[in-house]
């Protein structure tokens, strides 16, 4: 996904507020590219690093 500055914004002001699949429909977005993002951004929410390992490992697979 390429993210632009508007979908940053409202990730930044949602993530941990809301689901990440509700994120990331409403971005039009993989439930993976909101956590990926996330992380790039440093933005944490309780369990969400051991969500997004789970998340990748089941991509790798």
């Amino acid at each position: 996904m390429k993210w632009g500055e508007d979908d940053i914004k409202f990730l930044r002001e949602n993530y941990g507020k809301m689901p990440t699949r509700e994120i990331a429909s409403k971005l039009g977005a993989k439930v993976s590219d909101v956590n990926s993002k996330a992380w790039d951004l440093d933005l944490k929410t309780p369990n969400s690093v051991e969500r997004w390992r789970k998340t990748r490992k089941k991509q790798k697979t």
